[in-house]
């Protein structure tokens, strides 16, 4: 058995042992700190994604717009529906033809480049020709057994304003006018059209009653049908070859692409118009009309104000506003302003909508000027307005309502360096954006 004096003496292994072991492992937890002292700015670095700020256009509804005389009403997207005071029901005239082309277009829809079927012509509507343009009504010439295609039928009624091919077109809907009408208003209670009547399918009649409110979200509804816009925007050639101009004085002007006239001795001047204007993330369609105008003149001068006063551009950022703020574990922050001025298009009083979204990470030592987040409009919310139900809430297809637009936000000075290494694992690199109220 060995003695103790044989024995290896342990003390003397254990601190060449702990020694060895600290060899190995502090260049390990230095790599791993050097390691972290790269990384963690670029993991922990990126702003995070923050709450909305609202930035309100100027402006309101546009009340300064109204006609003297008269009613008129309009819609835009994200801006509501907005009618004169004064609302009651007035004649129509012809404008009354968009119901005839919504419950024709409803019941037989037409696709780009299609005609449609076709329908002939009665012995006694085309017998009235003479009469009907001897009474100063709007016509087209009909010949008994003429067969007319939906889109050319459609044409005569929405650009040349047909009287008798509205007849006929109720004639054809089910044989029984009467029916039609009722039809028509049936579909208008649908809509909400609560202040509106028809008694006939052309307007004609003083009896066939609405509001410029009603009016435009008929038009709204409308426009939803496919090729509707195309035939309210359109031209007719008639059977003898005579092409007739559509009747809108305002189409191609001031942005308007389809439309419908009405006139008549009780009905004054009329026109429901759809116009298009550029807008913050693209087009923005207006629906309007304007009512019982004294001539033509006053029609023209008040849609060209109520298209004009629809759509405000203004700056919601200003170039070196500060919208959000870098923070570092240490309490110490770093304001993000815009690189530049945003403005924004949209309805007056409506609500532009700023989100902040990360971008490039914020590397330690960062310079000033460093872009980490972008402020983005993601919205334009609408100004109180009056919806009733079957209104369409002013959108539109085609409507573009995502803006889109943005601005860079910079640092406004350099970044920290990262702190002493020995602190590293326990207060890790960290930044956060967060909005700041307008």
């Amino acid at each position: 058995m060995p003695s103790d004096a044989a024995r290896p003496s342990v003390s003397g292994q254990e601190p060449a042992r702990g020694r060895r072991i600290r060899a190995f492992l502090l260049p390990l937890i230095v790599m791993l700190c050097a390691g972290a002292i790269l990384v963690l700015p670029m993991l922990c670095g990126r702003p995070a994604n923050a709450s909305e700020v609202a930035r309100a256009l100027p402006g309101a509804p546009p009340t300064s717009a109204w006609p003297a005389t008269g009613q008129a009403a309009i819609a835009v997207a994200d801006g509501g529906e907005h009618a004169s005071p004064g609302q009651g029901p007035v004649p129509t005239a012809s404008t009354a033809k968009v119901m005839t082309a919504y419950v024709f277009l409803s019941r037989y829809p037409l696709r780009p480049g299609q005609a449609g079927p076709s329908f002939s012509v009665s012995a006694d509507e085309a017998a009235r020709y003479t009469a009907r343009l001897a009474a100063s009504e709007s016509v087209v010439p009909l010949r008994p057994g003429q067969r007319l295609t939906e889109r050319e039928a459609l044409q005569a009624l929405l650009t040349a304003s047909a009287n008798n091919v509205a007849d006929e077109l109720a004639r054809w809907y089910g044989s029984d006018p009467v029916a039609f009408v009722a039809e028509m208003n049936r579909t208008a209670h649908q809509l909400g059209m609560d202040a509106t009547y028809y008694t006939d399918p052309s307007g004609l009649h003083d009896t066939t009653v609405s509001t410029g409110a009603d009016q435009v979200r008929l038009f709204q509804a409308a426009l939803r049908l496919p090729e509707f816009a195309t035939l309210a925007g359109s031209s007719y050639t008639d059977i003898d070859g005579h092409r007739h101009a559509n009747t809108n004085p305002m189409l191609g002007r001031d942005g308007v692409f389809a439309g419908k006239t009405g006139t008549t001795r009780a009905a004054g001047h009329n026109l429901v118009f759809a116009a298009r204007r550029d807008s913050t993330g693209g087009s923005r369609i207006i629906i309007g009309a304007v009512l019982h105008q004294p001539d033509t003149a006053s029609l023209n001068t008040a849609v060209r104000r109520l298209i004009a006063d629809s759509l405000v551009t203004a700056p919601i950022v200003r170039k070196g506003e500060v919208l959000a703020w870098a923070h570092d574990g240490w309490g110490r922050s770093i304001a993000l302003s815009a690189e530049h001025d945003l403005s924004v298009t949209g309805p007056p009083g409506s609500s532009a909508i700023l989100a902040i979204e990360p971008g490039t990470a914020l590397h330690n030592g960062a310079p000033a000027g460093t872009t980490p987040a972008r402020a983005v409009v993601t919205s334009l919310r609408p100004t109180s307005a009056r919806h009733t139900k079957g209104a369409s809430d002013a959108s539109t297809p085609g409507e573009k309502t995502g803006p889109g637009v943005s601005v860079a936000l910079q640092t406004e000075a350099p970044l920290p360096r990262v702190p002493p290494l020995m602190w590293l694992p326990l207060r890790p690199l960290t930044w956060l954006a967060e909005a700041v109220a307008p």
